[in-house]
């Protein structure tokens, strides 16, 4: 008799044989889940409405204009790509005051499309300096530091720079206009501060000024600095007078002109 195959101690048993399982299969692509698919279906034929509508049915029409708020509506050839002739079916009723969209129908070669109008206010307000003149007992608002303001809305103004008021000087001072939407706009404006009197013509001949002529405030301490006798009245020209009061020295300027 044969006698058993004695196994060593050192010999590892024969491991067992695993079976492929789903997940050891080399992956595919994957497909998309069907939402995904419907949704891109949707984009596209979204895109090939959208270029139907903007290339064939609105051809040469554009479909919409922007317009600056108080201009009104523009003429209808500007909805048009070639800028020709072209004309509103119903009188556009545009707001001048207010921002909105507008939707109008445009009439070219025969066909009519409708169009969007969107009004927006995009300008900064428009002013001139006013070059005001006050004394120093006088003090103004921003807005009366400015001219000829030219906006669509209401507008409101604000000091940047205020002049010292109470001093007399020439200021160079700076004002904010802003309109309703938010548009803004800094404008330099010179105020002057006059304590005395700039320039008193005088026309020869005529009785001589006192110093109530060279006032532009009321004050009871006034009084000339300057001998209005040491003046040749008979010359013309420019002279230098001074006036005191407030503790202070102020000077005007003498014009001598004969007219006559």
């Amino acid at each position: 008799k044969e006698k058993p195959v004695e196994k060593s101690q050192d010999e590892k048993p024969a491991e067992p044989k695993k079976k492929k399982s789903k997940k050891d299969k080399p992956e595919g692509k994957k497909k998309l889940p069907k939402w995904a698919v419907v949704l891109l279906c949707v984009i596209a034929a979204l895109a090939i409405i959208a270029v139907f509508v903007v290339f064939v049915i609105y051809g040469g029409f554009r479909l919409w204009v922007c317009a600056e708020l108080g201009d009104g509506a523009p003429d209808a050839s500007a909805f048009l790509k070639d800028g020709g002739k072209a004309s509103y079916v119903t009188k556009p009723d545009v707001s001048l005051e207010d921002e909105g969209s507008y939707v109008l129908t445009v009439k070219a070669d025969g066909k009519e499309r409708k169009v969007l109008l969107i009004v927006r206010d995009t300008k900064a307000p428009e002013a001139k300096s006013a070059d005001p003149v006050i004394t120093i007992d006088d003090e103004i608002g921003p807005m009366a530091a400015v001219k000829d303001v030219k906006d669509a809305t209401k507008v409101t103004a604000k000091w940047k720079a205020q002049p010292n008021f109470g001093t007399a000087g020439v200021y160079k001072a700076a004002v904010e206009l802003s309109d309703e939407n938010g548009n803004s706009r800094t404008l330099n404006v010179k105020v002057t501060i006059l304590g005395a009197a700039d320039v008193v013509e005088y026309e020869a001949g005529t009785p001589h000024p006192k110093l109530e002529d060279f006032m532009v405030v009321e004050r009871e301490d006034a009084k000339l600095v300057t001998d209005l006798n040491d003046i040749t009245w008979d010359k013309l020209g420019d002279y230098e007078v001074k006036a005191e009061f407030d503790g202070k020295t102020f000077t005007s300027t003498l014009r001598i002109v004969d007219t006559t």
